[in-house]
């Protein structure tokens, strides 16, 4: 989104998590987890907060696929409550809570 709203017309790369970086996640802790979704959360609502009015069509390529702001926006969106749902998930399940 960031991209987006500074470059013209920028060619997005999908994000691609390397291996090692997954494994390291694998050892924190659920908090930490969720607060670092949190953390991540509060930037996009900042990013998302600054943006003019004019601004949330400007067009990027994203994996060679025509996108605008907008819908890079709603897929951050998306995919940040999904993995917070997850991760509240976990929590109940490690906590013994039922749903």
């Amino acid at each position: 989104v960031r991209l987006a709203l500074v470059e013209d017309e920028p060619d997005l790369t999908p994000a691609d998590v390397p291996a090692g970086e997954v494994e390291a996640c694998a050892g924190r802790s659920p908090d930490a987890v969720l607060g670092g979704l949190e953390a991540a959360a509060g930037t996009l609502a900042e990013t998302l907060d600054g943006v003019a009015s004019d601004a949330w069509l400007r067009p990027a390529t994203l994996a060679g696929a025509a996108t605008d702001v907008q819908a890079l926006a709603r897929a951050a969106v998306h995919e940040g409550t999904h993995h917070l749902r997850e991760a509240e998930q976990v929590l109940r399940e490690v906590r013994g809570r039922p749903d």
